[in-house]
């Protein structure tokens, strides 16, 4: 609901960039979809690269698990702790 006289808003106007986007690879500005199939990258090179990080596990996800048994407490059998 809009109150009788109140006009719209002014919408700041953004830079290029900002409208564009930046490349998380190469951090160049980055085309809409409609001119640029590999958003949010600005080429199809940096979306490989990108691709290339996670196969080869340089990007990962962190997690709350811990391996079933890894509490982090080490096990040293009786007879192995006289040595």
């Amino acid at each position: 609901m809009v109150c009788a006289g109140a006009g719209p808003s002014p919408v700041p106007r953004l830079r290029y960039t900002e409208r564009m986007g930046l490349c998380p690879i190469c951090r160049r500005p980055a085309a809409g979809r409609s001119e640029n199939p590999a958003l949010p990258f600005c080429s199809r090179r940096c979306k490989q690269i990108d691709l290339g990080k996670w196969l080869s596990e340089d990007y990962r996800v962190p997690t709350a698990f811990e391996p079933e048994g890894d509490d982090g407490l080490s096990y040293t059998p009786a007879h192995e702790e006289k040595a």
